[in-house]
This record gives structure tokens, sequence and C-alpha cells, in this order.
């Protein structure tokens, strides 16, 4: 007797090769309803802000709901709470959450939901006193359900943030590139400035769901800018140096963004005087503009926040 043959029947085969090619044809047709809609989203917003100086004004920088002190430029310094939708600084945050390690029966919670109002103005006392929902993002089910509310509030930040979860493998979710390149889209396609330059990182660097377009990465960190988005210019400059060996434009670009307190770009210049490639720059004025801005988001709060927290400073 012949030996019998190990290779599948004809329809265990069939469905084996289905599942692959079915996968394939998905993610074919995602990347391309991406790269159309990104397209589309240059086009239009470029239209819209044809005309707009790229050196203009920024926009105006968000105070921490509960201090009302400038919310700091670094992501490190604030955090994002899906319960209320808020941006809640780190100062903040970390007062609350002392707060709760002193009175063991009041658990972590929110530090801005359930706010009291006493002749128009804020009782931070109380409104730490009456929280309702826990200190910082709670895991699983529950904090994906709260991501899913904000999102269809059409909330930008809670958009990115989901996106961040899948691009990461966060809270019980799987890795998802195409997921998390979706939802930055979706929040740029509000008009969200940072989302745009998270998009343009994205198509600088590429990744999974991205193949690599440098030129609509700059495009994109262009849009940004002129926005008013302070991490535009930055983004900009690195695009420019990097791809079109364009010190002068990336010098500017830095120069503009380090005077009001941008940090990434204050490292580049720095390290462009070190090598000798800054020409007809007053570097120590822009150190001094630089140090300036940083002082308006300072506070007490913020500065015992990134000890007890172990954030160390560039």
């Amino acid at each position: 007797m012949g030996k019998k043959s190990k290779r599948p029947t004809k329809a265990t085969g069939v469905a084996d090769r289905q599942g692959p090619g079915k996968a394939r044809r998905e993610k074919a047709a995602a990347l391309k309803d991406i790269e159309t809609r990104i397209v589309g989203l240059i086009e239009k917003l470029e239209s819209e802000l044809e005309g707009v100086e790229l050196y203009g004004p920024l926009a105006e920088r968000e105070d921490c709901p509960i201090c009302f002190v400038p919310m700091p430029l670094k992501e490190s310094g604030h955090i994002y709470f899906p319960c209320c939708g808020k941006n809640i600084c780190l100062g903040c945050v970390n007062a609350s959450q002392t707060m709760s390690k002193k009175d063991k029966n009041r658990p972590d919670k929110c530090a801005f939901v359930g706010p009291t109002r006493a002749n128009g103005a804020i009782d931070r006392k109380k409104r730490f006193a009456r929280n309702s929902a826990r200190l910082g993002p709670s895991p699983g089910e529950e904090n994906i359900g709260r991501l899913m509310k904000r999102i269809g509030a059409n909330d930008p930040d809670g958009m990115l943030t989901l996106g961040a979860y899948y691009e990461e493998g966060g809270h019980g979710l799987a890795i998802d590139d195409i997921a998390a390149v979706r939802l930055t889209l979706q929040a740029a396609e509000t008009g969200h400035p940072f989302a745009i330059v998270c998009l343009a990182n994205d198509w600088y660097y590429g990744r999974d769901a991205v193949q690599v377009n440098t030129q609509q990465a700059m495009r994109l960190a262009t849009i940004a800018a002129k926005k008013g988005c302070i991490f535009g210019y930055s983004q900009l400059g690195i695009y420019s140096f990097d791809t079109n060996d364009d010190v002068e434009k990336a010098t500017n670009l830095f120069s503009f963004a380090a005077r009001r307190g941008e940090s990434v770009s204050m490292t580049n210049l720095n390290k462009l005087s070190e090598g000798g490639d800054l020409h007809n720059i007053d570097i120590d004025g822009i150190r001094n503009a630089f140090e300036e801005s940083l002082k308006l988001e300072w506070s007490e709060e913020r500065e015992k926040a990134k000890g007890d927290v172990g954030i160390v400073e560039n």
C-alpha cells in the first residue's frame, strides 16, 4: 500500500488559505481608507489655512481647571481623566492622591469630578472632599467604557488616549496599530492640533499601519504650527534638519518654540550651539526667554509632585 498523504483535504486547505487572505484584504482596505482620509484631511486643512503665516500667534495655553496655573507643556506634567474629560496638572493630581493616602476612608478619586463653587470661586478643599471618581486611569473595561463615552462626545483627547492603549496594548486591549492610527486620525479630523502633530510623527517615522512619507509629515507639522500648536514648530524643525539638512529653517523653528517654553526645541538648539552650527543667533537670550516661560507654569504643588513621582528633568 502506498503511504498516506499528509496533505490536508481540499476543503480544509481552502479554509486555511481563506483565513490569512481575508485578513490581508481587510488590512489592505483599512490602510487604503487611512491613506485616503489623511490626504483629504491635509488638503482640507491647507485650504482652510491658506494665507495664514507660519510664525503667527500660538493657541492660548489651557489652564489646569483646579489650580488655574497654565498647564505644563510636557506630557509628563498632566494627566487626562476620561471620567470627566479633563486634563489635570500633576501637582493637583498628586495633592488629591496624597489626601487619599492620609485618609484611609477616602478612596483614590479624580481630582476634578464633583466641584463645589462658592461666590463664583472654586473651593479646592471642598472639591477634593467631594470627588466621586477614581484617581488616574482605572483598569480594564471600566476605563475603556469611559473613553468610549468621551469619544461619543467627540472628545479628541479621549480618541488619542484610546489610540495609545491600542498602540501599547494597555488596559486589556491587544495591540492594534490600525486602530491606533484610525483613532489618532479621527482626533485630527476634529481639528485638534496636537493630534495632527501625532499624525505627522506617524508618517515621518512610519509604523505598521503607515508607510514613511516625509513630505506628508512636513505638511502636517506645518498645519499644526499654523493652527498655533507649539509642538508643530518643534517637529517641523526636526524634519527640516533631518530631511533637508536645512539648519537655518530648523534653527528659526526651534528658536520660536524654545522662547515659548518648548523643551525639545531648547535641547536641540543647545546641541546645535555645542556643534558650532548656530550663527547670528542670540542663544543666551533664547535660554533666558525659555526659563521665563517655564516660570509661568511653575507651582509648589507641581514641584513637589515631580519629586513624589520621580520625574527627572532633562
